[in-house]
């Protein structure tokens, strides 16, 4: 099964991820071609897939980290790439699972405040602000600190087309 098999095997059962789909996940090269395909449609129906596939880029990430994985440099970026997918979910309920990747480890690093403001700027503000998350507070001041830049939506645009660039060419 490839990427493409894999989209048509999930619409055709009903947006369920399958085992067959699961390993297909697994592999970091297949992840990347999924992110191809997902970024000409809508992100929202494909979330399961979205949400399973960024476990598996933080997993990837610290088998990186630890030395237990290798990338010839084409692979690294896709905590990146399908971060930027939950971005275009645009649902409060995924802002804790991109928090689990923000600060994983030094080659990660943190996490640009854009993936957090998918679901709209506000929104985010209002989430970490609720107390849902123990460093909340600390993610809502830094999308107002960010936000409060005049130019800060100018800048969200062009970090989109940027990424949908990077993601379609990678």
């Amino acid at each position: 099964m490839n990427a493409q098999q894999a989209i048509e095997v999930f619409e055709q059962n009903s947006n369920t991820l399958t085992l067959e789909i699961k390993a297909l996940i697994a592999k970091p090269e297949e992840r990347q071609a999924l992110y191809k395909i997902i970024l000409e449609r809508d992100a929202l129906p494909f979330s399961e897939v979205i949400r399973e596939a960024f476990r598996k880029e933080i997993e990837f990430r610290n088998a990186l980290w630890d030395g237990s994985a290798t990338d010839d440099g084409t692979l690294y970026e896709g905590i990146f790439r399908c971060a930027f997918l939950i971005y275009r979910m645009g649902q409060v309920n995924d802002l804790p699972l991109l928090c689990q990747a923000d600060y994983l480890n030094m080659d990660v690093g943190e996490l640009d405040r854009m993936f957090f403001v998918g679901p709209g700027v506000e929104e985010a503000i209002a989430f970490f602000e609720s107390g849902n998350l123990p460093d909340g507070e600390t993610y809502a001041e830094s999308i107002k600190d960010f936000f409060a830049n005049p130019k800060a939506m100018a800048w969200l645009k062009d970090w989109e087309d940027s990424m949908q660039s990077i993601i379609k060419y990678a």
